[in-house]
């Protein structure tokens, strides 16, 4: 039983979670409306991770130095959007999302994937890295 926990936590501490020390940045995270989705996401002449999120959200909470990270790391490749599924409910319709914190990417205004739920930096950065990869 002992072995197992030690080897729990280690597979914990080398496979990084959710709730991760990162250090502080200053993400470029775009917030997104029902109003400004258009130009800034269909529009965008590169990939867009949607991060759809709430304020009252503990999990989203543990994303967001997750998703600063994303915005710094993949600057000039990636756009990263920010949608308040509070304040934009119909974008949040459009998209089926039932379960937050839920992360869309879209290339040349299609959906190309979609998870959710808490990931580490690591599993978050390796995920958008194979959905980017696998082309148009």
């Amino acid at each position: 039983m002992a072995r197992n926990l030690t080897l729990m936590a280690l597979l914990i501490l080398f496979a990084g979670c959710a709730g991760e020390s990162l250090p502080p940045v200053d993400g470029n995270e775009v917030t997104v409306t029902d109003q400004t989705f258009q130009e800034e996401v269909l529009e965008s002449s590169t990939p867009v991770l949607i991060d759809f999120w709430a304020p009252w959200c503990g999990p989203c909470r543990q994303m967001e130095p997750v998703v600063a990270h994303v915005s710094v790391n993949y600057e000039g490749r990636l756009k990263v959007a920010k949608v308040n599924v509070d304040e934009n409910p119909q974008l949040t319709g459009e998209f089926s999302v039932n379960g937050i914190p839920a992360f869309v990417l879209v290339r040349d205004g299609q959906i190309i994937a979609r998870t959710e739920g808490s990931r580490s930096l690591a599993s978050m950065s390796e995920w958008i890295d194979s959905q980017l990869a696998a082309g148009p």
